[in-house]
């Protein structure tokens, strides 16, 4: 059998035998105890609980983003933004309703399953299969889409979005890096399991510790500009690509 069709045949028995699979993802970040001065109510869809593909089939949007559900990740992720909120804005939010509408984790990895595809077809499908801007749905969704320009390489990304509501008054953020992990012998890159190496797994949980504190740090400068009029922080310049050296959560969140 070629080999082509050998590196298709072990990608697709992945696929599907990690359908159900659990990432245990544990965030860098402590909560904070002690009463918040707002109400804080979680209404996050019941799916975005769960870890899971988007989609597994090739002809979809969201093929091969890989949802990693709030009970795989520790802390709880509507704590998380609870806690990060009474940690910077204190008294300042004072009497308002906060509502957690989501807060959802991927690692797309439809770029490299798609080149892997690619090579097996020739002409349009080939072209389509390999598209070298979007990789998605869309450029921001919660549906762990992204622009390839966005990490500047086909590597995985690890993509967070966030959207809350203060008062009925919405508030969103986002932030992506890739994901450093060598992968497989095919090439293709996965959440770390239960059975992981330390390692793997540390390089994981520090990735995704890092592109969430991004992503609340955003999300921070959203809500004191909409709210309170401050300017937000300067963006960098380009995304964060992030290395197995440890990285800190962004000042101020």
């Amino acid at each position: 059998m070629p080999r082509r069709w050998t590196s298709w045949i072990v990608a697709s028995i992945a696929m599907f035998a990690l359908t159900a699979a659990r990432y245990p993802t544990e965030l860098d970040r402590p909560v904070l105890a002690g009463v918040a001065s707002f109400s804080f109510s979680d209404r996050r869809r019941p799916v975005q609980l769960e870890s899971a593909f988007e989609s597994k089939f090739i002809t979809k949007c969201s093929f091969y983003a890989i949802r990693i559900g709030g009970q795989d990740i520790a802390p709880e992720p509507a704590s998380v933004v609870r806690s990060a909120l009474v940690e910077r804005f204190a008294d300042k939010l004072a009497g308002r309703s906060v509502e957690l509408a989501d807060f959802v984790v991927h690692l797309n990895t439809a770029a490299g399953y798609r080149a892997m595809q690619g090579r097996l077809v020739t002409g349009y499908l080939a072209d389509k299969l390999n598209d070298q801007d979007k990789t998605g749905c869309a450029d921001d969704d919660t549906l762990g889409s992204y622009r390839m320009s966005e990490i500047g390489s086909r590597k995985a990304p690890i993509i967070v979005v966030i959207n809350l509501r203060i008062d009925g008054r919405p508030f969103h953020a986002r932030a992506i890096a890739a994901y450093e992990a060598t992968g497989s012998g095919q090439g293709l890159v996965m959440p770390p399991g239960k059975k992981a190496r330390d390692d793997e797994r540390a390089l994981w949980n520090r990735t995704v510790s890092a592109v969430v504190a991004q992503a609340l740090a955003r999300l921070g400068d959203a809500i004191d500009t909409g709210l309170f009029g401050a300017p937000a922080a300067p963006a960098p310049a380009q995304p964060a690509v992030l290395t197995p050296t440890p990285v800190e959560s962004p000042a101020g969140f």
